[in-house]
């Protein structure tokens, strides 16, 4: 839509709409899984932020993993990394520390 001009990614006089404009639903939705999924929102947490079922919120997160596999190794290395430490921790991009203790329950989907 941005390359046609039918959208503007952001400005503009107003004669044009902006993408937030157009697509806001679709843009809070897809922020809403793709930060979620960052930082261990499931089925049930979207489904409640999407208004939608837990099936299909299911499937949101298993086509969004599917298209982005190296995420999804991403993450399960990150675990298992911090699973093996007394406690669990992982450094952000900005090289902070972040303790994880959730790894250290037995009944985490996670490990």
């Amino acid at each position: 839509a941005v390359e046609s001009g039918e959208v503007l990614l952001e400005g503009g006089d107003g004669s044009i709409p902006t993408v937030k404009e157009k697509f806001g639903t679709e843009r809070r939705n897809a922020k809403s899984l793709n930060f979620g999924l960052m930082y261990g929102l499931g089925p049930q947490g979207l489904s409640k932020q999407l208004d939608i079922d837990v099936h299909e919120a299911e499937e949101t997160i298993e086509r969004w993993y599917r298209s982005r596999p190296e995420v999804r190794q991403w993450q399960q290395r990150i675990v298992k990394e911090a699973v093996r430490q007394n406690v669990p921790k992982v450094k952000t991009l900005r090289g902070r520390s972040r303790r994880l203790d959730c790894l250290r329950s037995k009944n985490k989907a996670l490990q």
